[in-house]
C-alpha cells in the first residue's frame, strides 16, 4: 500500500509537441538570447547588491 499520484494533463493549456525550430530567428532570441541575458544582468545586480 504505497503513495499513488495521479496526474492528469491540464485541458487549458497548449500543448508543443514538437521541437523547437531554431531556424526561425525569433525562436533563438527568446529561448538563447533571452534567459542567458537575465542570468547575466542577475549576476550583475547581485554583484552590485553586495558593496
Amino acid at each position: 500500500m504505497g503513495n499513488q499520484v495521479f496526474m492528469q494533463i491540464p485541458q487549458d493549456i497548449p500543448h508543443q509537441s514538437e521541437p523547437v525550430d531554431f531556424t526561425n530567428p525569433w525562436n533563438i532570441v527568446v529561448y538563447i538570447i533571452v534567459p542567458i541575458g537575465l542570468v547575466i544582468l542577475y549576476l550583475y545586480w547581485k554583484k552590485h547588491r553586495k558593496k
